[in-house]
């Protein structure tokens, strides 16, 4: 079975309302928490509240067809724009949504003149997609890579 990507125009982006949180914060769990116990670092639900709710201003709510299905935060600043997170449904990713989501930031971002930066876990395949789509490491850390693309 062939995952085609469904129609950019399906694909729709809205401001998280504070009656997201709960949603935000099981969406973390889904997608995030493997990833950062294979660090060796254990959050605990409130660590995990505290880290939605960082930037919450900044989240948009992911939906396709009605449907949230995730979530991108992205702190903008003139110059320089950071992707904090791009969180996708399990059942969601593979689908291309993921790379519709950065590659529409990309061209926003190059529309106000400003670089992406951001930060990956080693241990997370994202980072794969990143570097396909242009981004480079500007430095190495003991979990993560911290990444960049210029405009």
């Amino acid at each position: 079975m062939v995952n085609d990507l469904p129609d950019a125009r399906m694909i729709k982006l809205r401001e998280a309302r504070h009656s997201d949180l709960q949603w935000l914060v099981d969406l973390r769990m889904q997608t995030m928490a493997g990833y950062i116990e294979a660090t060796g670092e254990l959050l605990s639900p409130n660590d995990q509240t505290e880290r939605v709710l960082r930037d919450f201003d900044s989240i948009r709510v992911v939906a396709l067809d009605r449907q949230d299905i995730g979530m991108i935060k992205v702190v903008r600043h003139p110059e320089r724009w950071k992707l904090v997170q791009v969180q996708l449904l399990p059942q969601f990713q593979g689908q291309g949504i993921g790379t519709e989501l950065v590659e529409r930031l990309i061209t926003d971002a190059r529309g106000h003149g400003a670089s992406v930066v951001l930060s990956v876990l080693k241990v997370n395949p994202a980072r794969s997609l990143y570097a396909r789509l242009g981004f480079h490491t500007t430095r190495e850390k003991e979990h993560s890579y911290e990444m960049q693309l210029d405009v």
